[in-house]
């Protein structure tokens, strides 16, 4: 198979800052033996899953990016919370808020590129189901967690919220022990002082 035609796992995501980091990294979780926690570097909140992609689409879905973020009034305001809660019976996240009018813009850009998928993360698909903003703080260890464990985990206040300056386009890349995050195109959302307006 030519590396071109080779799928990459990709998705379409915006990154917390670093207050929103602080306030996640605040959470007392508690129960980690029963849990396995998303890594600070890996939280991250999909727009988009897009499943195994041909890498030689990657300039077309970069492409069908800018084209959202052009068309997509800034800046945004990501909110996340405000408690944490049960995505699935054994995803835990935070609830995310202003991120559908980008969410609808990258799928109707991207969807001629890479075809509506199913969900990544435990969650539904954009294409699918309706788009449904999360951060995802854990998993549990079983696939049906005891009634103890879900009744300690939700609820923590986590209310916060950060601009949304880019949205790109992100490879998962199987590594010891898991996975890494590797941003493949970045496309602003925000003007950057003293440049043009954006038309």
């Amino acid at each position: 198979m030519d590396a071109d035609d080779r799928p990459a796992k990709m998705f379409v995501a915006v990154w917390p800052d670093r207050t929103a980091r602080q306030t996640l990294a605040a959470l007392d979780l508690g129960h980690l033996a029963e849990l396995r926690p998303v890594t600070p570097e890996q939280w991250h909140v999909t727009v988009r899953f897009l499943g195994g992609v041909a890498r030689r689409r990657t300039a077309a879905l970069a492409a069908a990016l800018d084209e959202a973020a052009r068309s997509v009034p800034g800046p945004l305001t990501c909110t996340l919370g405000p408690r944490t809660e049960w995505l699935t019976r054994h995803v835990l996240v935070v609830p995310v808020t202003g991120l559908d009018p980008l969410a609808a813009a990258i799928f109707e850009t991207t969807r001629l590129v890479v075809a509506p998928s199913g969900g990544g993360d435990g969650g539904p698909g954009l294409g699918t189901e309706p788009f449904r903003g999360h951060l995802t703080l854990a998993r549990s260890r079983a696939r049906q967690p005891r009634a103890e464990l879900r009744r300690a985990l939700e609820g923590h206040g986590c209310a916060v919220s950060f601009t949304v300056e880019h949205v790109d386009l992100v490879e998962s890349v199987p590594v010891p022990g898991g996975r890494r995050y590797d941003t493949v195109a970045r496309s602003p959302l925000v003007s950057s002082p003293g440049s043009p307006p954006r038309r």
